[in-house]
């Protein structure tokens, strides 16, 4: 999130929250917000202080983190601990408002639920089946890599699934060095298998140095033990995909080779995982 000037943040924090609207239930920012505030006040009513400030400071503490670069604010995939919250409290908002109507007919709240739920159910009906977010499955990658690897392939780990990897394949055996720039000051590294290669970050310019780095290693082999690229990723973004190319399908089905890069002379190259 850009923190100067101070109208960019603001226009950068209107824009993702305008594109997340959807998903808080009504399909405006507006009624979305509202229905919330709604809730807030009710839990406040209730007595209920410490869940009435639990989704402002979650949002207070994503937009901070977003601000120092550690959170990709309004992310659909990394966004939904906190956006599931949101029709919590429309729902705390109609439950309050019901119990107000009982006072004066025990069918009253009744007649508040039909209207809310004429009004966010179809709003929200799209979403209840779908699937948005892709099935970036790194644990099957990492089955795939060590049923199929050979002595003298070469593994990238792009940025995204690299803790991931690092916990499921089992010849890993990583380490995790102080970093600034990883999600938690520390990133996996590989001293004793140099055959792995993990991307700092997702530039292009990352993307061609991990490649570099990989063809020369197969190049310092002998010829005949010349093995594969194998490119582990998950959650891909556009500077990543012209260089490896997209594999529809999520992973190569059986003894798939690899497709050879723009040269015929550089080794074939397996990407597993989805955009």
């Amino acid at each position: 999130m850009p923190t100067h000037p101070v109208s960019a943040a603001v226009s950068f924090l209107h824009a993702r929250l305008h594109s997340l609207a959807p998903y808080l239930g009504f399909g405006s920012l507006a009624a979305g917000a509202a229905a919330i505030l709604a809730g807030i006040a009710a839990l406040i009513w209730l007595r209920r202080f410490a869940l009435a400030a639990m989704f402002p400071l979650a949002l207070v503490i994503v937009i901070a983190a977003s601000a120092a670069r550690k959170y990709q604010f309004g992310d659909y995939r990394t966004s939904t601990f906190w956006l599931v919250t949101a029709p919590l409290l429309m729902a705390v908002a109609v439950a309050a408002a019901g119990r107000v109507a009982a006072r004066l007919d025990r069918r009253a709240p009744l007649v508040v639920a039909a209207p809310a739920l004429a009004a966010w159910v179809p709003s929200t009906d799209a979403y209840i089946r779908s699937h948005l977010i892709p099935n970036e499955d790194v644990h099957s990658e990492a089955a795939y890599l060590y049923t199929h690897f050979r002595h003298g392939d070469v593994v990238i780990v792009s940025y995204a699934p690299s803790y991931a990897f690092a916990y499921y394949y089992p010849l890993a055996n990583p380490s995790f060095v102080k970093d600034s720039e990883g999600p938690n000051a520390h990133v996996p590294a590989y001293a004793g298998q140099p055959w792995i290669i993990v991307m700092p970050n997702r530039r292009a310019v990352d993307v061609a140095n991990a490649l570099a780095a990989a063809r020369a290693k197969i190049a310092a082999e002998p010829a005949g033990a010349r093995g594969r690229i194998w490119i582990i990723r998950s959650h891909l973004q556009q500077t990543e995909i012209p260089r490896v190319g997209p594999r529809p399908g999520g992973r190569p089905s059986g003894d798939d080779p690899g497709r050879p890069g723009p040269d015929p002379a550089l080794p074939a190259v397996v990407s597993l995982g989805t955009c």
